[in-house]
């Protein structure tokens, strides 16, 4: 590997986080003046809470969990949408409790005991990421996606973001708004 391959890799490894972390900034409806609203360790050690930033890690820790325990909570942003509630509501049922599609403390205490892996982690961009094969223009229309030689990813971004968690599409979101 090359210095310049070197380089180019790391740059995509901090391009990557960055932009997960301001996907997410902007998912939750913050200014971008002012510092990021939500940390790695925040989201990871986050406890139960009605309100305020605290809410908003809690949120999030909850979408990844339920999509671990294969309940899609639709994108995970960090807010109480229609599949989150839906999702919850489902873990709820199956865990004996009232399905109320609401976050309390009893549904907190068995999502969080769910899993004990962290939620948020570093990723760093390996070679094998950013080489491809990759699908630059792929087709709307499924007729056209059949002549394809291969349904690939469109680029290295959200090939990156589907090893992590198929849930997640903030690193697609950052491509998409040219900060990848």
């Amino acid at each position: 590997m090359t210095l310049k391959r070197s380089i180019f890799l790391s740059w995509r490894s901090v391009v990557l986080l960055a932009s997960i972390l301001l996907c997410t900034h902007f998912a939750l409806g913050k200014n971008t003046s002012k510092s990021f609203p939500l940390g790695r360790d925040e989201v990871n050690s986050a406890d139960f809470a009605e309100t305020g930033k605290s809410r908003a890690a809690v949120l999030l820790k909850a979408q990844v969990l339920l999509d671990r325990n294969r309940l899609s909570p639709g994108v995970i942003d960090g807010k109480e949408g229609a599949n989150f509630r839906k999702a919850l509501s489902a873990f709820q049922h199956s865990s004996d409790l009232k399905p109320t599609g609401r976050l309390d403390q009893e549904s907190w205490a068995r999502l969080s005991a769910s899993s004990s892996d962290p939620v948020l982690i570093d990723y760093t961009v390996s070679e094998d990421d950013v080489k491809g094969p990759f699908t630059p223009n792929i087709p709307h229309h499924l007729e056209e996606m059949a002549d394809l030689k291969s349904l690939s990813y469109a680029s290295p971004a959200p090939a990156a973001s589907g090893k992590i968690s198929h849930g997640t599409r903030t690193a697609q979101d950052a491509q998409s708004k040219g900060l990848l």
